[in-house]
């Protein structure tokens, strides 16, 4: 794709903690993208495996930027890349995953075609440590476009991957319009509480076919935390929630998606990704 005009800037969001045998081929899947102008923020959070020099073999390359602070954990991370993001649009990725190459360029393509599109959404295929998919996908939303994104998306609730901040392009208007942000402290779910506030003030989604996230599933990662040990976060998020319904335009809908979380940590519905 020739530059242009009409080539909006794109951030990529990476936050960075001790993923040096990944974290390469994941900068480089953003570095390739059959789609030119973009910015790729990668927060190193205090990494102290080595991560910080494989960051530092892409300093050349002016679309990188690089901010390293003390660990202070991924929404710290994210946030800290959320205000220095200068894109017309924002996607993340997470350090050990990595995006297929047209990603961003098929995204752009249908921004540029409907300008009330705030929202886009690919699918995610599961993949091993060495970049192999598993037989075992993980369930699929239909196809659609719709402008009731949260009460849609809750009614998905159980195809995975709608509730995770990944693999999604997002308006960058409607995250710095309305103040959103990543809640401090949390370990997990602190991407699903983003989205729902996201998906509140969203005028129009799109949910395509498009294979453009490859995620790999690592034992020791928080995708495959306990169910246990996410309670208390759930509960943070849910008193969180409330708040944010009380001054909502929309509240219905956000009781709706704190009804679907509260009763999904109690085993009564399967957790989305």
């Amino acid at each position: 794709m020739r530059m242009s005009m009409e080539c909006p800037l794109v951030t990529v969001v990476v936050p960075v903690y001790n993923v040096r045998e990944y974290v390469a081929d994941c900068i480089r899947s953003v570095l390739n993208q059959t789609y030119p102008n973009i910015e790729c923020i990668c927060v190193d959070d205090g990494s102290t495996d080595g991560s910080s020099d494989v960051l530092d073999g892409f300093k050349d390359d002016s679309r990188m930027v690089v901010v390293r602070q003390e660990n202070g954990g991924v929404s710290v991370a994210r946030n800290r890349a959320l205000e220095l993001a200068r894109g017309d649009y924002m996607t993340f990725l997470d350090a050990a995953d990595l995006f297929c190459a047209d990603f961003i360029e098929k995204a752009v393509a249908d921004f540029a075609a409907d300008p009330n599109l705030d929202l886009w959404v690919g699918q995610v295929v599961k993949v091993d440590e060495n970049n192999v998919p598993f037989d075992d996908q993980p369930g699929r939303p239909p196809v659609c476009d719709t402008e009731n994104v949260l009460d849609d998306f809750l009614h998905f609730h159980g195809r995975h991957y709608l509730f995770s901040i990944c693999p999604k392009v997002y308006r960058a208007a409607v995250i710095r319009e309305n103040g959103i942000r990543f809640r401090v402290g949390m370990k997990n779910g602190e991407d699903s509480l983003f989205v729902t506030k996201v998906y509140s003030f969203t005028r129009k989604g799109r949910i395509t076919n498009a294979e453009v996230y490859r995620r790999r599933m690592r034992g020791g990662s928080a995708v495959g935390t306990p169910w246990a040990s996410q309670v208390p976060d759930s509960l943070e998020a849910i008193v969180d929630l409330i708040e944010f319904a009380r001054q909502s335009s929309s509240p219905d809908s956000v009781y709706r998606a704190i009804a679907q979380r509260a009763l999904a940590r109690l085993g009564a519905m399967p957790v989305a990704a």
